[in-house]
């Protein structure tokens, strides 16, 4: 079985409008939702990923937080990713600028810190090629 995520850019003003869309397909998916308190603290989420094999990446939060790949924001996290809320991180295989996951340390689990005193929710999206 093969998944497939569709990536959309869009842009708009006045009457004017861009928009491009790419589909990524492989025979891999990983989707995480997890709902955080207000102030979490590196709350750990289970999620493990070979990088390498990482098509497409979207990463969304409905509040600002931050996410720190395999170890907690006061030790050495592979990677720190502050999520604006509402505004998606995506990174493709074939995206224009320098890789940030994509092709660098394979990730064994996730920790989320906000400070806001606003509750959230944060969603993970991968399409990876699951043959290798």
């Amino acid at each position: 079985m093969s998944f497939t995520h569709k990536i959309t850019s869009r842009w708009s003003s006045g009457g004017s409008q861009l928009e491009a869309a790419k589909d990524y397909t492989e025979e891999g998916e990983a989707r995480v939702s997890v709902a955080f308190e207000a102030n979490a603290d590196n709350l750990e989420v289970a999620f493990e990923l070979d990088v390498s094999q990482a098509k497409a990446i979207y990463m969304k939060a409905t509040q600002g937080v931050t996410v720190f790949t395999n170890d907690v924001s006061g030790g050495a996290p592979a990677h720190t990713i502050p999520l604006v809320a509402n505004v998606p991180f995506v990174e493709t295989e074939d995206n224009y600028h320098t890789d940030i996951i994509i092709g660098t340390t394979n990730i064994t689990k996730l920790h989320l810190t906000q400070t806001a005193a606003t509750a959230g929710q944060f969603d993970l999206r991968v399409v990876y090629d699951a043959t290798v």
